[in-house]
């Protein structure tokens, strides 16, 4: 790695180094400065950060836990500071030598923190939540809060990033409702906003600054990365394309002049900045990405399907089933014979056990499926999205649609009831605070009960053998027990210990 300078750039399509050791999605990965590129920093799902050896692939130390999963990272210039944030509604500092908690602030309370950036000179945090707040720290100050921002209204800020010479931060903030996907850009110093109108025509995922801060470049679920200027928000050139499905994250390189790209379609690829012409060839996986990043050299980069296993050899059989994107619903048939899928390709397929091959492709889902449940006899298919649409189908009439129903809300789960008459599901909409179970009739597809909620996000909901009462579990860290009838709790909740 010390001579890495003299060696020509060479973005190999193999691999240098893969580090394993997290248990589920990384969400954020970036170098630990005055280290040569030897160590990086990752976070994920497994609610963990973890700092690691290039050069061996090796976790060093022990990993820095969360209560819950950790979506937001940055480290410090200096190399000696880590900041970490997530769905526990905190921000903890670390220290890179010990890994040890120096600070822990608190602020958001509402939702998740998505994201966190640094200042250049390493003197503010800013963190940004599900529900628009954005909060701007001292990091000299013991986190002394200098401005709380109200982005406007119940939007998610994926992304934050402030200007290079620190005097603006733009955060990317998403509402669905309206269709809002917009960039923003506030005042370090006021807090005020002083540009609102850069928009993408779907959910902006990340924004980061040009080298002399004369532009911004933005990657979306469109498909594409754009380019602005940001004194105007006017669009410099036409969009970049070249990923085939939403483009997750940006790193621009130490000098300025190339940009990564990460995406769901599984590559890494990479741009001219002045030009937004592809350059190298693009880097395949074996899986969506959701982050990269250069190495401090820039001669680096560090990046983070359905399939059958056999149980007892541990080995894949036959060949992959393959979506466009990330695959959440999953359910098979009683008999064996078939699988039904979806996700973030807002498509239904249904494959042939045995064959591994595609039977039938089922459209009508306009935002990603999360859920899929079959009926005891398997007549039914049922399907829920992150618009609150459940689509219920016929198995054997090649997918024709018996019910659509708009539940009004996020559908995480569904299950049929024992003999199949009713389908429970769990509705969650942020923006009223409602996180409930709904159960509908399945011949009529009325709502017969929708009195039951949480206080936090109902994840899953299931039906008790003889089908008189739901099981329903929620981030609220409790399982309940309820009345299938009457919606009424039975005896007290499970967990808190979780």
């Amino acid at each position: 790695m010390s001579n890495a300078s003299k060696k020509p750039l060479d973005f190999t399509e193999k691999p240098l180094t893969t580090l394993l050791g997290h248990e589920d999605e990384i969400w954020g990965i970036a170098y630990i400065p005055q280290a040569d590129g030897k160590r990086v920093i990752t976070c994920s799902d497994d609610k963990t950060v973890r700092i690691w050896n290039v050069e061996s692939g090796e976790q060093e130390g022990t990993s820095m836990e969360h209560e819950e999963v950790v979506y937001g990272l940055a480290v410090t210039r200096n190399g000696e500071r880590i900041v970490s944030g997530g769905m526990d509604m905190r921000i903890k500092v670390w220290d890179v030598a010990t890994h040890e908690l120096i600070e822990e602030w608190e602020s958001h309370t509402r939702g998740s923190i998505w994201s966190i950036a640094l200042s250049p000179d390493d003197q503010l945090a800013a963190s940004g939540d599900s529900h628009g707040k954005i909060v701007i720290r001292e990091m000299e100050e013991g986190g002394e809060i200098r401005h709380a921002i109200e982005t406007g209204g119940e939007v998610r800020v994926n992304s934050l990033c402030f200007s290079p010479n620190g005097e603006k931060l733009a955060c990317v903030a998403n509402k669905d409702a309206g269709g809002n996907y917009a960039i923003q850009i506030f005042d370090v110093e006021s807090g005020e906003l002083i540009l609102g109108s850069i928009h993408h025509e779907h959910w902006v995922r990340c924004v980061i600054w040009s080298f002399d801060g004369s532009q911004l470049f933005s990657a979306s679920d469109d498909h594409t990365i754009r380019c602005w200027n940001s004194e105007t928000a006017e669009p410099i050139g036409q969009p970049w394309t070249g990923h085939t499905d939403m483009v997750t994250w940006l790193s621009l390189s130490p000098d300025g002049k190339r940009l990564a790209s990460t995406s769901v379609d599984q590559t890494v690829r990479f741009w001219d900045v002045h030009s937004g012409d592809p350059v190298a060839r693009p880097l395949q996986h074996d899986d969506h990405l959701m982050k990269v990043t250069f190495s401090p050299s820039g001669e680096f980069v560090a990046s983070g399907t359905v399939r059958i296993w056999d149980v007892i050899s541990g080995e894949q059989e036959g060949t992959s089933m393959k979506h466009e994107g990330m695959v959440y619903g999953l359910a098979v048939t009683r008999d064996g014979q078939m699988i039904v899928s979806g996700g973030v390709n807002e498509t239904i397929k249904v494959w042939d056990v045995k064959t591994h091959e595609l039977i039938e492709e089922w459209g009508s889902h306009t935002r990603g499926i999360p859920s899929i449940a079959l009926c005891p006899d398997d007549q039914f298919a049922a399907s829920g999205d992150w618009d609150g649409k459940i689509v219920l189908r016929e198995m054997k009439e090649g997918g024709e649609i018996k019910h659509s129903i708009e539940t009004g809300g996020e559908v995480n789960s569904l299950c049929f009831s024992p003999d199949g008459e009713k389908i429970a599901c769990t509705v969650n909409k942020e923006g009223d605070g409602n996180y409930a179970i709904q159960v509908y009739d399945v011949e009529s597809g009325e709502l017969i009960l929708g009195s039951i909620n949480h206080e936090d996000w109902a994840r899953c909901v299931v039906w008790s053998f003889d089908g008189s009462r739901l099981f329903s579990v929620s981030n609220d860290h409790i399982i309940k027990c309820w009345n299938s009838e009457t919606a009424e709790p039975i005896g007290t909740t499970m967990g808190r210990s979780h």
